[in-house]
């Protein structure tokens, strides 16, 4: 099967980017011809293990090539992992047809990250998701909401085996083994780049934080990511911590 997948690149160090390294390499590894447009790939189309990856204008999330892709390639289908809101180009009539015409579905790897209350979407991202030929899930939230609006998607949880990843059986054990003991435990496991508003995160903790010694903040995010170091975003997460007076109440991993 040829497989068009666009989302971040296998390469970078996100959600994202995770999954389309693992679930890329597994289908190439299947014998599926896998071509990956990834929006953070820069310069000429090259080979990434089995797959080619082709580039993308970051900030066009493939709105500048796709069409020609789709038209070069001729795909058995387009996977796109992303937020719904980003691919309402997908639902122009121009792709929308090309791709009807040329029977290629559209499957849609998908979070929902809140609800307008009572369960509704907007009704542009309900329009999306009736376009897309596969919606697909990636929480049980997301899931109950997309059926409320009336779109009926698969599941898959995001990227991990829920048989492993879930809450452990002894909380206060586990919180003994990270050193968290009696501590409140509050976690951002997010990457260190603009859209993630680590900054107002960290001010309110300061916040909340103030006169209690029993909170802590664990960030689960690389302070010296290169999203960190660009002319959009220049960000000393560590210094910020301390500037804070927060060196005691935040741990970091990455």
């Amino acid at each position: 099967m040829k497989i068009l997948w666009m989302s971040d690149s296998p390469t970078s160090p996100s959600g994202f980017g995770n999954v389309t390294r693992f679930v890329c390499d597994g289908l190439a590894a299947r014998g599926h011809e896998v071509s990956i447009l990834g929006w953070q790939a820069r310069g000429s189309p090259s080979r990434w293990r089995g797959c080619l990856l082709y580039p993308v204008r970051l900030d066009s999330f493939g709105s500048d090539v796709l069409m020609n892709y789709l038209q070069k390639l001729r795909p058995d289908v387009l996977v796109t992992l992303a937020d719904v809101w980003w691919l309402t180009y997908i639902a122009n009539p121009l792709i929308a047809n090309f791709m009807r015409t040329g029977a290629i579905p559209w499957a849609l790897y998908y979070p929902i990250d809140g609800d307008m209350g009572g369960g509704r979407l907007p009704a542009s991202w309900v329009r999306i998701l009736e376009t897309v030929t596969l919606p697909i899930a990636m929480s049980q939230y997301g899931r109950d909401v997309s059926r409320a609006n009336g779109i009926a998607p698969a599941y898959i949880p995001h990227g991990v085996d829920t048989a492993v990843y879930k809450p452990p059986a002894d909380k206060e054990a586990a919180k003994r083994a990270m050193g968290y003991e009696g501590k409140f435990v509050i976690l951002s496991d997010a990457r260190n780049q603009p859209r993630k508003l680590i900054p107002r995160a960290l001010d309110i903790f300061r916040r909340f934080a103030e006169g209690k010694r029993d909170v802590l903040l664990h960030l689960h995010c690389d302070p010296d990511d290169p999203a960190a170091r660009s002319p959009e975003y220049h960000y000393d997460l560590r210094a910020d911590i301390a500037a804070l007076g927060l060196t005691d109440a935040v741990r970091l991993t990455s």
